[in-house]
């Protein structure tokens, strides 16, 4: 039962990191910097396309700051999705049970080597020998 619990609880974290990293990538740099509790002070940083406004450059790229805003934006969802594994690892593990062991030695003890060691359905009837020259008495 804890198995399946934690299966369920490590899926919802999967869901829920996903549909985060999709808000964060849909949205400017700025709202998705302000989710981010830790760091508030980049919550007034212009999005990318403001940014290329401001600077009046073509080619402009966002400051080392705005970088580092986006990589710690992006963590959150990393700690959750290492958090979802390890749910799912453990509960995987509760859910499977015991290994059933490999009782090979009482089934192979009662038969005869050559029962064994045959094998039928590699045998083939119909092969290439019959295009062969055939052998003339001489």
């Amino acid at each position: 039962m804890a198995g399946k619990l934690l299966i369920a609880a490590g899926s919802l974290l999967l869901v829920h990191a996903g549909y985060y990293t999709l808000q964060c990538k849909s949205m400017p740099l700025s709202i998705c910097a302000a989710v981010d509790v830790r760091e508030p002070h980049l919550s007034s940083l212009p999005s990318d396309e403001e940014y290329v406004k401001l600077a009046e450059v073509p080619d402009a790229s966002l400051p080392p700051l705005a970088v580092r805003a986006t990589h710690a934006t992006q963590s959150p969802a990393k700690v959750e999705l290492t958090i979802s594994f390890l749910f799912f690892l453990v509960g995987v593990l509760l859910t499977a049970g015991d290994f059933a062991p490999i009782r090979s030695t009482q089934f192979f003890n009662t038969k005869s080597f050559d029962w064994i060691a045959s094998n039928p359905e590699f045998a083939v009837f119909n092969h290439r020998g019959k295009y062969l020259p055939k052998k003339k008495d001489t």
